[in-house]
């Protein structure tokens, strides 16, 4: 009866390492020094629509979805000081710095002097439309004698620098005595439930120990990797500022960041008690080690020329599929 091919060429194989044994070393160890260089070829992705089928209508519209609604990118950074001059200085150091860091589009630290006269200029010629018994109350009380250079004061200490005295002064010369503010009281209702006042163009609390910082990451939450690197970058600008300062990170990113770091520790803690319990339970069943390096050898044969694949011809793969091959093997192995 005539042998298969494959059985002959295996069996020539095993007939060569047996003869010479330093051959199924020198290729083991050959193939394991190649798998090495080409998984530092690869890149892991942690963006959960990697492993989603890229042709599926629901896939198409969730990653168009993420893309246009830009509120998922949002990093809202609310920093505390003892006082409002403190919590204004750390929105001016943080707010260059972040604005450089790698994955941010842009940052927002305070409203400019345009938007609020754009905003001023829209409601100003509705104000007779409002002008009722309790406006006109508010409006002598805002005319009385010695409020004047109360309000001077307000508008100066509002500038926010860019244009100086001279952008202030000009605005005052508008409305000395705040009436469009009047005006813009009678919305209030209709605001985000918030309560801000502006000092030198930034968002203030009312107690004046907080101050807002709003960045818009290019990195999208989804990406769990991206966004920890970025939540990383963050913190270590966080840490110089002032021990007086504290901050708090709000945003799709900082959520992602920490739990994938609790994932990781939970998979690692997991993992190193796994595996030394089944390498214990194989030295009390087993007496030695080899029937352990007769389980690792096959499975590592395995994986090895999966990674020099991988790394040869895409050089990224999804961390998840990563950790579920792991499982496949380990099974397959059991």
């Amino acid at each position: 009866r005539r042998t298969p091919p494959m059985t002959q060429l295996w069996l020539s194989l095993f007939d060569l390492a047996r003869k010479r044994r330093w051959v199924l070393p020198a290729v083991l160890g050959g193939l394991m020094a190649l798998a090495a260089l080409a998984s530092l070829r690869l890149t892991f992705s942690e963006n959960i629509f990697d492993l989603l089928p890229q042709d599926d209508s629901a896939v198409v519209e969730g990653r168009l979805a993420l893309e246009r609604f830009r509120t998922l990118e949002r990093i809202v950074i609310d920093l505390e000081a003892p006082d409002t001059s403190s919590a204004i200085a750390a929105v001016d150091q943080l707010a260059p710095v972040l604005a450089k860091t790698p994955g941010i589009r842009n940052v927002t630290s305070r409203v400019s002097e345009e938007a609020l006269i754009d905003i001023a200029t829209l409601y100003e010629n509705r104000m007779p439309l409002l002008f009722d018994q309790a406006m006109r109350e508010e409006v002598e009380a805002h005319t009385a004698p010695g409020q004047f250079e109360k309000h001077l004061q307000e508008f100066v200490d509002s500038a926010e620098g860019k244009g100086g005295i001279q952008a202030t002064t000009a605005q005052f010369k508008r409305d000395p005595f705040r009436l469009q503010g009047l005006l813009l009281h009678r919305f209030a209702n209709l605001n985000s439930g918030f309560s801000v006042q502006l000092v030198r163009g930034h968002l203030v609390s009312q107690d004046g120990k907080h101050a807002l910082l709003v960045a818009e990451a290019s990195i999208p939450a989804s990406d769990s990797g991206g966004g920890r690197a970025l939540m990383d970058a963050l913190d270590a600008e966080i840490a110089k500022l002032p021990p007086n300062v504290k901050a708090r990170v709000i945003g799709g990113h900082r959520s992602a960041a920490e739990n994938s770091a609790t994932i990781y520790r939970d998979v690692a803690l997991t993992n190193i008690a796994g595996t030394l319990a089944v390498l214990l339970l194989f030295l009390i069943a087993f007496r030695g080690l080899m029937p352990v390096l007769t389980l690792l050898i096959p499975v590592s044969m395995g994986l090895a020329p999966s990674l020099v694949l991988q790394g040869l011809l895409c050089g990224e793969i999804s961390a998840i599929t990563v950790g579920f091959g792991a499982t496949m093997l380990s099974i397959s192995g059991d």
